[in-house]
Order: C-alpha cells, then structure tokens, then sequence
C-alpha cells in the first residue's frame, strides 16, 4: 500500500516480493519467502498455537505485522494475509528566535499542496526531545511541509498562527522537502520567531 499525504485514501500497489514471513511455535521457527505474486507457504507445521510474522524490506512501514493463529488440523490449510505500507522518514529541529533548543514542541508534516489550508492531521505531531530534535519515523512518500499550527484539529482551538519551516508564517516561502521510500531526510531548523 502506498498512501500519499495529499489524499485520504491508500494506494494497493500489489503484491511485494522477497519478504520475510516466520511461522513459530513453542518448539520450532520456520522460515518463507514471498514469491513475485507476494505469496508464501509453510509445510508440514503441527497443530496448536503459532505466531506469524512478517519482516518487510527497508522502506516499508514495521507496525502491525505480527498475528496469532491456531493450526487445528494437520491436512488442512490457513490463509494469513499482511498489508505493508512503503515509508520513509524525517527529522529535524526546533530553535527559539536566539538559535537556543526548544523542548516539547509539537511539529507537523503537512502534504506540501495543502500547506496554508489548515487541512485535518495527517498524523500525530512529532514532539521536540530536551535537545530541540523531532523525528517522523514512517512517512509515506510524498512532498512535505514541516511547522507548528499547520493543521485544523476537529473540536480543539488552534495554538496560533502557523509557522512553517524554516521560520515563515507564509505557506509559499515555507521549503518544501522530498520524503523517499526507506529514506531518512533532514530537514533542517526550523526557527521559533519572537511574536
């Protein structure tokens, strides 16, 4: 699945081959491959409770690929199906108007087409660390905009008005960065103004 940050909805872009797939138990791992259809099989397991897991390639999104399943027959057979998503990633940080760190901000990444429209979230805010540092860890691919304020929350006041990377309040001048499937991009400063 590939979903870009502009639009609401994912993109199946099929099968994906060469991913891991483990099959354990308590007294044995077993190991498959997907083919070019993204298909996999595990012979010969016995019955009772296994854990199935999948180990995507780099550049896909890790969450979520972990499932139980009980085996209760040893001629039948079971279906397990996973969904991966291609990501990437982004950091950066947070400086006040004296280039001195700032904690606890939290910065959004807005599609870079939507910047200035105060579109829903697309995801959580990433929050500063004691050092100033944020980090989105799966991005889909896409063009973003990073800032604080970007985005309309249902039901909540807006924190003030946005500011876009690396210091505007105009959606133009903000830099629009590149996210790239299995990327890890740095951003850059993003300057806190005194207002």
């Amino acid at each position: 699945m590939r979903r870009d940050p502009a639009e609401a909805t994912a993109v199946d872009y099929g099968p994906v081959e060469n991913v891991t797939v483990t099959v354990r138990g308590a007294t044995f791992a077993r190991e498959a491959v997907t083919d070019a259809q993204g298909r996999y099989q595990v012979p010969n397991l016995p019955t009772g409770e296994v854990t199935v897991s999948v180990v995507p390639p780099a550049g896909f999104d890790m969450h979520y690929l972990e499932r139980e399943l009980e085996l209760r027959d040893l001629r039948a057979c079971s279906e397990m199906d996973f969904t991966i998503s291609q990501t990437g990633s982004a950091w950066g940080m947070v400086v006040d108007a004296s280039g001195r760190p700032v904690a606890g901000v939290g910065v959004e990444a807005v599609a870079a087409e939507l910047a200035g429209f105060d579109p829903p979230p697309f995801q959580h805010p990433a929050r500063t660390d004691d050092r100033g540092v944020f980090e989105f860890e799966d991005l889909p691919p896409g063009r973003y905009v990073f800032g604080v304020n970007l985005t309309k929350r249902p039901g909540a006041r807006q924190g003030g008005e946005p500011l876009f990377l690396p210091g505007t309040a105009v959606a133009r001048e903000a830099t629009v960065i590149e996210v790239k499937q299995g990327d890890r991009e740095d951003i850059g400063v993003l300057r806190l103004t005194d207002r």
